[in-house]
């Protein structure tokens, strides 16, 4: 059996722009991206999510969430602190393997899954055959998960010099450059025409939303964690212009640099 505690099973719809700050806590978080696209940032590490997609963050690792700026997103989300599980669960790779996220795809069967343990979870009558019930899915969510874990590994271990990571990781460790399409194209000898589809349709947002992401999330933190003044931390995340920076900053917060910084310190 299983025994978990802390449970917050939900559905929620967050508006475009909507960014939750980073946080950890002792619970398991599972989302399941239902409609729209986001960026959870697990451990410093951006993974852009999109309809059908799910990502498991498991207890003490640091995370955050954007939205995509164009639309609403919604999410199943599932958290739970887990107290005991039996010995032929406790081997899963959910549980054994350490690393501050795990991302699946294509795992429909997942989602099925959340929405019984929410059914189970808000069905008054015949609460002690729910409550087995429930039991019961929990266990086949571990499962799954795990199933989808390994899967994914083996995907990557036949695509370790996939185009799109090596891009994604050069886009990670250069954000402050200006950084243009055509030419990130041409350091991998493929057409801009052709990385921008890989985007779109692997990642979900245009290289430059990516981009626009990373500098803010980095800015975030430089604004809340140094006295780094605003104009300088323009200049750190990739903007020449201070004034092009708090406008960009605001739209995609809905605060200017400066208020943002201000409400941390008043937390």
């Amino acid at each position: 059996m299983v025994s978990i505690d802390n449970i917050n099973l939900c559905k929620l719809e967050f508006c475009a722009n909507y960014i939750y700050d980073e946080h950890f806590h002792d619970e398991y978080e599972i989302n399941y991206v239902n409609l729209g696209r986001c960026i959870m940032t697990a451990e410093d590490k951006n993974v852009a999510l999109r309809q059908g997609e799910c990502i498991i963050i498991p207890p003490s690792y640091r995370h955050s969430f954007m939205v995509d700026g164009m639309q609403k997103c919604q999410i199943t989300q599932f958290g739970f602190k887990l107290l005991e599980v039996n010995e032929k669960l406790d081997c899963l790779i959910l549980f054994k393997s350490k690393q501050p996220y795990f991302k699946i795809t294509n795992c429909t069967d997942v989602l099925e899954n959340m929405n019984n343990l929410y059914t189970y979870s808000n069905y008054s009558s015949y609460a002690e055959y729910n409550k087995l019930l429930f039991n019961m899915e929990v266990q086949k969510l571990f499962i799954l998960l795990s199933m989808h874990i390994d899967r994914m590994r083996l995907i990557k271990q036949k695509c370790e010099n996939n185009l799109l990571e090596a891009v994604l990781s050069y886009m990670d460790d250069h954000y402050e450059q200006d950084i243009h399409i055509e030419a990130l194209a041409r350091t991998y000898k493929i057409s801009s025409r052709y990385l921008r589809r890989l985007f779109m349709e692997q990642v979900g947002f245009s290289a430059v939303e990516y981009m626009t992401m990373l500098r803010i999330e980095r800015a975030k933190d430089l604004l809340k964690n140094t006295s780094v003044s605003i104009s300088d931390i323009a200049m750190n995340v990739g903007y020449n212009s201070f004034q092009y920076f708090s406008l960009i900053f605001k739209k995609k917060t809905g605060v200017s640099p400066k208020d943002f910084r201000n409400q941390y310190r008043m937390k």
